[in-house]
């Protein structure tokens, strides 16, 4: 018996109060997943919650001249499709920062300029691959078409 390494299930070690939590974070990011099905609408929720939080626009702050301090909340977005938010810190940048990275999966059909075609008597759509969608069969699958179209 000592020879056997026993599994252990980590939920079963959790207090009460921690898995109340755990399924309260879920149901928040639950949310956040159903609101943000592409990128931008991704980078459109992240503003808004980061906004709630006291985060600023760094272009407003740029266009007013305004001196960043110490606990400031700012926010950086690049065409729509990505944001950085910071809290200034007390110390010189060029003493180092912290930096939480993180990245947006939003998987998707990226169509070809002219997708449609037929083999095997099944109407198939030429895709860009991303990921591990590869070779989908057509329209067999109800996928999300937004924004872009």
């Amino acid at each position: 018996e000592k020879m056997f390494y026993k599994f252990k299930n980590a939920w079963e070690d959790l207090s009460s109060q921690d898995k109340d939590l755990t399924f309260a974070i879920s149901k928040e990011y639950k949310k956040f997943l159903d609101i943000g099905k592409t990128e931008r609408e991704c980078t459109r929720e992240i503003i808004s919650q980061a906004k709630a939080k006291g985060f600023r626009n760094i272009q407003d702050l740029i266009k007013n001249k305004v001196t960043l301090k110490e606990g400031m909340k700012i926010y950086s977005s690049y065409k729509g499709k990505t944001v950085a938010l910071f809290v200034i810190g007390k110390e010189k940048i060029e003493k180092g920062m912290n930096i939480v990275g993180s990245h947006i999966d939003s998987p998707r059909l990226d169509l070809k300029a002219f997708p449609l075609y037929e083999d095997g008597e099944l109407a198939l759509l030429k895709t860009h691959y991303y990921g591990e969608l590869k070779n989908i069969n057509g329209l067999l699958y109800p996928y999300l078409f937004m924004e872009l179209l």
